[in-house]
């Protein structure tokens, strides 16, 4: 209202004219301060680096790959020295239970280990090389997971094609691992 005016309660008072201007002058601020702001998200990078994942997979490779290497390497021993037993007929069902034990052990690090992987933020370039690696880990538990209920359920022969699936996995599973070039994940 210009200040000859009246209005009807009469003329305008000088601090509504300061009240207007703060509240334009605010308007204005938070205007460039949603600028700012938007422009700054807009620029960000999304999703870690590949650099970041590696370093994070690599922590986690440092805190686990030695329980799963030895729990694999137990369920090794037990299928080998179950099948010597075997051949010469002199298996036990204690064999059985302690292979199907450690088989199962073995399934259950690895599946840990993958899931600590898994949970680890992806960048958008590797995704597709992580989930396929991470994808063969999980097909090598379930192979693991397989053999051991074979193994309970006396069904050896089921139980030494999920061995070999094992046995087969391992080796691509490996290379997969060293493409991704976390170094401490790759032996």
């Amino acid at each position: 209202m210009p200040p000859d005016t009246e209005s009807p309660h009469g003329r305008e008072h000088p601090a509504q004219k300061k009240v207007g201007w703060w509240i334009g002058a605010l308007s204005g601020l938070a205007g460039i301060a949603g600028l700012i702001f938007g422009f700054t998200q807009a620029c960000e990078p999304e999703g870690p680096t590949a650099e970041e994942w590696r370093e994070k997979a690599n922590a986690v490779c440092e805190q686990q790959l030695l329980t799963v290497d030895a729990a694999l390497s137990s369920a090794v021993q037990w299928a080998a020295h179950l099948s010597r037993q075997a051949a010469a007929g002199s298996a036990t069902p204690s064999d059985v239970d302690h292979t199907a034990s450690a088989t199962r052990s073995a399934a259950n690090s690895l599946q840990y280990f993958v899931g600590s992987l898994r949970a680890i933020d992806q960048p958008d370039a590797m995704k597709d090389d992580i989930q396929r690696a991470l994808d063969t880990g999980s097909d090598i538990t379930g192979a693991l997971n397989a053999a051991a209920k074979g193994l309970q359920s006396g069904d050896l022969a089921e139980a030494s094609r999920q061995l070999a699936a094992v046995q087969q996995g391992l080796a691509p599973w490996t290379a997969q691992m060293r493409a991704l070039e976390a170094s401490r994940c790759a032996r």
